[in-house]
């Protein structure tokens, strides 16, 4: 596109051009090197000053004209570019002529149909809604306050048996306070991380996180002793078949205790095991670090 070419700045003095250099205009578009304008209104002040005269000035002063430029440095405008622009025959959107899709409608300039658009919706997991505190939170609550409830059952059945009948003789109460206590401040524990789950609270995830840990090595623990105590069994059941543990247990054997070790081992792990693996992914870490 052609533009419109700007008119060469000659010096109205010396007839020299003055483009780039300290100049001038007069109120008829004169221009004028800062030195000849100078020197030119200097002479016509001396010619007034020596005979009368009513002649108008050849030049105006520089501050009876509006357009007059006289700083320091002056160089050329730089030329006038225009912008070519298009409209979207779709939406009537104006743009540059290089763009080849609308954005506001997505219409293709080079293969002239729409674009579709597919709006990504958040992710439930990373979203301020997530559903998932809700659920974990709730769930720890029913666990924690379920276990709470059965070791408090537990503990007043026990202590309601006759002491004829109680295993361990004196030292019963001691060991039935250890063997229900623990179970309860472990569930007591549960059941107060989920509430500050359900309440969006930082210190929960580090909170349930180290119970799950603790929760596996107790519960490793048990099943250890647990193995070690039906082997036994089995062993002296086998041994002495006319014990009177064999007409209870019959025919138990290593099946069965493998059977118990896995169904308290899913019972007692599954829960833990998942609070670790859900609390170790990074999208729900960086969730977490939005709570208070």
């Amino acid at each position: 596109m052609k533009t419109r070419q700007q008119p060469e700045k000659i010096c109205a003095v010396c007839g020299m051009s003055c483009a780039g250099q300290p100049r001038t205009k007069d109120v008829k578009g004169r221009y004028f090197h800062k030195e000849c304008h100078q020197q030119a209104l200097k002479e016509i002040r001396d010619r007034k000053s020596t005979r009368a005269s009513d002649e108008t000035p050849l030049l105006t002063p520089q501050t009876d004209d509006p357009f007059a430029v006289a700083d320091e440095g002056v160089i050329d405008p730089p030329p006038v570019v225009q912008i070519r622009q298009q409209t979207c025959p779709d939406c009537g959107n104006t743009m540059s002529a290089e763009s080849v899709v609308c954005v506001n409608c997505g219409f293709n300039f080079q293969t002239g149909e729409r674009m579709l658009v597919q709006e990504l919706k958040p992710s439930r997991v990373t979203g301020s809604g997530a559903l998932w505190p809700a659920l974990v939170g709730i769930i720890s609550i029913v666990f924690g306050s379920s276990g709470v409830l059965l070791c408090v059952l537990d503990l007043c059945t026990s202590l309601a048996q006759p002491a004829a009948v109680r295993p361990f003789g004196p030292g019963f109460v001691p060991v039935k306070l250890v063997a229900v206590g623990i179970p309860a401040l472990m569930s007591l524990w549960l059941l107060l991380a989920g509430i500050g789950i359900l309440r969006r609270k930082q210190t929960s995830m580090v909170s349930i996180r180290r119970w799950a840990v603790v929760k596996i090595v107790l519960v490793c623990l048990f099943l250890t002793c647990l193995t070690g105590a039906l082997l036994l069994l089995v062993g002296e059941v086998s041994g002495k078949p006319d014990h009177y543990v064999s007409e209870a247990i019959g025919g138990v054997g290593l099946g069965i205790v493998v059977t118990i070790e896995l169904v308290l081992a899913a019972w007692f792990l599954a829960w833990p095991i998942f609070v670790l693996k859900w609390f170790s992914r990074a999208v729900v870490q960086r969730q977490v670090g939005t709570w208070d």
